[in-house]
């Protein structure tokens, strides 16, 4: 779900997954495109900086990964717990 919402945000601000990469290549972080898109689709756990850096690159802020996120499936959101 982080990573769909990482997806919904670089989109938003205009930014193509290529120049995304390119950004956070050039900040000094050694990604290559693969990697970024496994990260987008969610087949890859994301550290803490990895977020911070994403975010950075696009302008946003912690906050903005909860904003306006859609709960597909109830057992991805906190408030609905099935344990």
């Amino acid at each position: 779900m982080l990573g769909k919402r990482l997806r919904e945000l670089r989109e938003s601000v205009g930014l193509s997954h290529a120049e995304m990469v390119r950004r956070l290549q050039n900040d000094g972080w050694e990604i290559d495109p693969a990697t970024y898109t496994r990260m987008e689709l969610g087949q890859r756990t994301l550290t803490d900086f990895e977020v911070f850096e994403c975010l950075r690159v696009l302008g946003k802020k912690w906050g903005d990964l909860a904003a306006e996120m859609s709960v597909e499936n109830p057992r991805d959101s906190c408030e609905n717990p099935t344990r």
